[in-house]
């Protein structure tokens, strides 16, 4: 996962707000157990922008939980 952040609104050389980036990129596969062939697979991207006055990240169990929606919801 890629993360990032950018102040903006700035006044007196403090930053108010900041702009918190993150990216995620998941790949799927589901074997079949019997063959070992590949049954099923997918990749889901999320990118996130957030502008926030804290300091807090944005939580990658918030990002992957995105991700693993979007992959489930393509599942035959």
């Amino acid at each position: 996962m890629h993360r990032n952040r950018r102040g903006r609104a700035r006044a007196l050389r403090l930053s108010l707000l900041q702009t918190h980036y993150a990216n995620l990129r998941v790949f799927l596969q589901i074997w079949n157990s019997r063959d070992g062939s590949i049954a099923w697979e997918g990749l889901d991207e999320v990118s996130f922008a957030v502008d926030t006055g804290r300091e807090r990240p944005i939580a990658s169990r918030r990002i992957a939980g995105h991700a693993a929606q979007n992959l489930i919801k393509r599942l035959p």
